[in-house]
């Protein structure tokens, strides 16, 4: 036992004390007390320092500070090295710990940045224990590997992140290889791989047209339940639409032989979270999948407010009159006419209203009403629209708030009208989708749901919707530990006017947190020289991410070509592509190609099959030729295999070939001289400021569908402007059809 007493001057003037060092800690002896230290409570060695008056000795607990001063001289030169190597022997298993904890942090998984924040936090905390006295210290010369390791993790930076997540990524990939090759038919790629094995806390891959970012999502899967890091129960995969989530569990049936994880759409996950945690199945309302009979009701709603609500009678022609004033100021004074008619007769208030409103919603049909001609039910579709944009966007609970006269306004509308939408569900005891999302989010939220999963996966992740992202966002941080796998491509983002919202794609780490962002930009499906004028089309947007998308085919001549063919009188119910003759040109031409793939060297299109495949394509359905129609064009065509599809309803296909139409100018044209009724576009999330973003990604979703060849029709005397764009602009083919004798334009 050693005990340090006082100096003569501190036994002259300080209060009496006596300090015990041993090998078990130091012990504060005092008039009235002892208090016993143990070695491994000091959060360092006790430190000596010299002075006239004796020396000042000082250590620390994670409660307590103490400094003794006036004591003995000799103190440091008999005590300070044996402090040192006895709190050394008591502390050095809690440095050999931590060192190993981080060491299987950056080895055993993938290293998250949240990660990363703990290690530096625990680092920190330890080096001050260690350091600056180990510097010195002879006694820690033994640890100097040990110690070096420690201040490097202190001082972490992204540099040495990179290092950790490389070093495993690359371990991962040799020791995975054989199932990287035998997944999926093809091997997949190195990006492909690396996205398979990265799991950040949140994770964005950037997945171009044709790029393979299903084998990735089943890659993944596979690859997690592999590597021992999860059971396939412990995986959510997220599809937006019910056929593609059974094509992902065919997809996953096929390649993982495994039906122990199905493709979930957020529709049916809502509906199986508020089902746990109300003990019972909610009744879906008919109106969730028959848009007739909601907007007949909604029609009826709107009239019995109008009838026994002369305010909101009021406010509802205003509104509308003031919107078609901002559009056609020539029509005020009929507005005004039919407004005192109505405040004149006191009578048939909804019919003659409704007449009105049919007049001034006449403007706004189109993208929402997909008639020629406005109906009866225009003023219902409206509302009913506007009220889904509201709940899409979460704006009737939040936007408010906000200051916004038009906000304001609009909600005015929509609050009588939602409000009794919501008490006839409530009394039926039925939900809809836009209901099931929400209250899903309330359970998860709230804690009434606990998540159960581990790994969160969603797919086409560009068209997401702040209240699913919510709902995502909500599961994730209701399982500690938990990841999000988000597979996107904010160039095929195309679903606004459903509330997508593309700033959750392009912003998404602002919105979700620590975030790796990967990218897949090798296409197996369109060739060298679609992509090349694809790309530099969509690029021209500055507000999207940006990609430099590659193909594996690779072509020398161009891959677009432009038939221009002027219209010419026909039947009003045969499109002009038909009547003039160009979409025959472009089927037999494809036929001929056909007809090379089968008689010369050139490989089938398809092994099984001697026929190519051509998707036709257009803006809008009516735009496109009837079933019975296409029947009766393939049968002069055997080897073309011919399908229809509006731009929209193409994402996410293929073909050997397409066929573009319907690129005109005007209302219906593309992109459309129409707008978004402004009581829904107010709702939706906010417009790009670059012109025609949106249907600048829809040409290109319909542009990437070919694997070969894009055939464009296009009438120069009334084309869309796009088309001047790629002939000025691009390298296409302009010429292919100018053997035709009069027929190029």
């Amino acid at each position: 036992m050693n005990s340090i007493p006082l100096s003569i001057v501190g036994r002259l003037f300080a209060k009496p004390v006596l300090l015990t060092i041993d090998n078990t800690g130091v012990t504060i002896e005092n008039e009235k007390s002892t208090q016993q230290i143990k070695w491994n409570d000091l959060t360092a060695p006790p430190a000596f320092e010299s002075g006239l008056s004796g020396q000042k000795i000082t250590f620390a607990t994670s409660r307590e500070h103490f400094q003794f001063a006036m004591m003995a001289y000799n103190s440091e030169h008999y005590f300070k090295e044996y402090c040192q190597q006895h709190w050394l022997d008591a502390n050095v298993q809690q440095l050999e710990q931590l060192l190993n904890k981080i060491a299987q942090l950056v080895s055993q998984r993938f290293l998250r940045q949240s990660s990363v924040i703990t290690i530096q936090q625990l680092a920190q905390q330890e080096h001050k224990r260690w350091f600056p006295w180990s510097n010195s210290a002879q006694c820690a010369q033994p640890l100097s590997r040990k110690l070096a390791l420690l201040d490097k993790y202190a001082q972490w930076d992204n540099i040495l992140t990179q290092y950790f997540q490389a070093q495993y990524l690359q371990t991962q990939l040799t020791k995975y290889q054989l199932f990287f090759d035998r997944v999926e038919t093809n091997p997949l790629t190195d990006k492909q791989r690396r996205a398979c094995i990265i799991d950040d806390d949140n994770n964005l891959l950037l997945a171009g047209a044709g790029t393979g970012k299903t084998s990735v999502m089943v890659g993944r899967a596979g690859y997690l339940v592999a590597s021992q890091q999860a059971n396939y129960q412990d995986i959510l995969l997220l599809a937006y639409g019910r056929k593609a989530a059974q094509e992902m569990d065919e997809r996953i049936q096929d390649k993982l032989a495994t039906n122990q994880m199905k493709a979930s759409t957020f529709h049916s996950l809502g509906l199986s979270i508020i089902a746990q945690v109300e003990g019972t199945k909610p009744r879906l309302s008919i109106f969730a999948t028959d848009l007739k009979a909601k907007i007949n009701w909604v029609e009826g709603c709107i009239e019995r407010c109008i009838n026994s609500n002369s305010e909101y009678r009021d406010h509802v022609l205003t509104y509308f009159s003031e919107q078609l004033n901002q559009r056609n100021p020539h029509t005020h004074h009929s507005s005004k006419r039919a407004a005192d008619f109505i405040t004149l007769t006191g009578t048939g208030h909804f019919t003659v209203l409704a007449e009105l409103l049919t007049q001034l919603i006449s403007l706004y049909k189109g993208t929402f009403i997909d008639k020629t001609t406005v109906d009866d039910h225009a003023v219902a579709k409206i509302i009913d629209n506007a009220a889904n944009a509201a709940a899409a966007s979460n704006t009737a609970n939040e936007k408010i708030t906000e200051n916004s006269a038009q906000i304001a306004n609009i909600l005015m509308l929509l609050k009588p009208i939602m409000s009794c939408y919501h008490h006839y569900l409530r009394d039926l005891g039925e939900i809809d989708f836009d209901d099931m999302i929400a209250k899903a989010i309330t359970y998860v939220e709230s804690g009434q749901f606990i998540s159960p999963w581990r790994y969160l996966m969603v797919d086409e992740f560009q068209d997401i919707s702040e209240p699913r992202a919510r709902l995502v966002k909500a599961l994730r941080d209701s399982h500690k530990g938990s990841s999000l796998f988000a597979v996107g491509d904010d160039w095929q983002a195309i679903y606004r006017f459903s509330g997508a919202d593309l700033r959750l794609t392009t912003q998404f780490e602002q919105y979700f947190g620590f975030t790796s962002q990967s990218e897949l930009d090798l296409t197996f499906r369109f060739n060298n020289k679609i992509g090349q004028v694809a790309t530099r089309f969509i690029s021209k947007n500055p507000n999207q991410l940006t990609k430099n998308i590659k193909s594996l085919s690779q072509v020398n001549a161009p891959a677009i070509s432009i038939i221009r063919r002027a219209a010419t009188s026909a039947n009003k119910n045969t499109l002009k592509e038909v009547a003039n003759g160009a979409l025959f040109d472009v089927l037999e031409a494809i036929q001929n190609q056909a007809r090379a793939y089968k008689i010369g060297s050139h490989k089938k299109p398809d092994k099984n099959n001697s026929t190519v495949t051509v998707l036709l394509l257009a803006r809008n359905r009516f735009q496109l030729p009837s079933s019975a129609a296409i029947a009766t064009i393939s049968a002069n065509y055997p080897l073309v295999n011919i399908t229809a599809q509006t731009f929209h309803a193409s994402k996410g296909k293929e073909a050997d070939y397409v066929i573009i139409i319907g690129l005109q100018n005007g209302k219906h044209g593309f992109p459309a001289e129409k707008n978004t009724p402004a009581i829904v576009d107010a709702l939706l999330p906010p417009m790009e400021a670059f012109p025609h973003a949106e249907a600048r990604r829809l040409f290109y979703v319909a542009l990437t569908r070919a694997k070969h060849k894009v055939y464009i029709i296009a009438d120069m005397g009334n084309t869309s402007r796009f088309i001047p764009e790629l002939i000025n602009e691009h390298d296409i083919e302009l010429d292919e059809f100018s053997d035709l004798k009069d027929r190029k334009q």
